[in-house]
């Protein structure tokens, strides 16, 4: 359970909203949901900022959503930039910034390479 995710099936896909703050970041296999969504939060909140495609910065992130269904996060450059300005003495490394529940696909999940999903952040 995380309080700052909403998943819900729309058209029989899952759509996934994640924020923090002012920022937010929408998927769905279809582009016209995630257009509906940006439009109605737009209707509510006036214009925002957004970016649409493979590639997104979303909380000092770098996400880019690969051909092959993989999701690569860098976040080389945040993490640099925060180590230089607090002079951190680092100790040990993650693979992964996720817990396993955001790894894992249930069967329902599991989608067909022809339906890839759509990605927007909005801030």
């Amino acid at each position: 359970y995380d309080p700052c995710a909403a998943n819900s099936m729309i058209n029989s896909q899952q759509c996934t909203i994640v924020w923090y703050v002012d920022d937010m970041k929408v998927s769905h296999v279809e582009q016209d949901v995630v257009d509906d969504i940006i439009r109605q939060i737009e209707n509510h909140y006036g214009e925002m900022t957004k970016t649409q495609g493979t590639d997104h910065e979303f909380l000092g992130m770098n996400i880019s959503y690969l051909p092959d269904q993989r999701v690569r996060i860098d976040m080389r450059r945040y993490l640099e930039e925060a180590i230089r300005d607090c002079n951190m003495d680092i100790q040990r490394t993650a693979a992964t910034p996720a817990t396993k529940i955001y790894l894992t696909l249930t069967k329902h999940q599991a989608r067909s390479p022809s339906k890839k999903p759509k990605h927007s952040t909005v801030s």
